[in-house]
C-alpha cells in the first residue's frame, strides 16, 4: 500500500497492519504493528479486497484483524488482543473466526 500522510505517500507492509477500524463513512483508521495508525478514505469492505483472506479476517461489524498479529483470544469475553491493542469479537463473526485456528 501507499498511504497518503499530508502531501506526501508513505509504503506500508501489509503485513505491518495489525488492524483495520472503520471511522465516519468511508474512512478507516489502519494500525499498524509498529504502533502508528493511518486515516484513509476508503470502506472497510474496500479495504478487506485488497488484503489476504487467509491473512486478515473481519471479527466485527467495524474491525478486521491480521491473525499474524493475534498474541491471545479471549472467547469468554469475545476478544481478541494484538500486541498493546483489543479488538471485540462480533457474535456474528465469532464461530467463522476461531474456526481459522487449530484449537487443541
Amino acid at each position: 500500500f501507499l498511504i497518503r500522510v499530508g502531501k506526501n505517500l508513505k509504503p506500508l507492509n501489509k503485513n505491518n497492519i495489525a488492524y483495520i477500524q472503520t471511522g465516519e463513512k468511508n474512512y478507516c483508521k489502519i494500525h499498524s504493528t509498529e504502533k502508528e495508525h493511518y486515516t484513509v478514505k476508503k470502506s472497510l469492505n474496500a479495504l478487506s479486497a485488497l488484503l489476504n483472506p487467509k491473512q486478515f479476517y473481519r471479527v466485527h461489524r467495524e474491525y478486521v484483524i491480521n491473525i499474524q498479529a493475534v498474541t491471545k483470544i479471549d472467547e469468554a469475553e469475545q476478544l481478541v488482543y494484538l500486541d498493546i491493542h483489543t479488538v471485540p469479537i462480533g457474535s456474528a463473526y465469532k464461530q467463522i473466526f476461531l474456526e481459522q485456528f487449530n484449537i487443541l
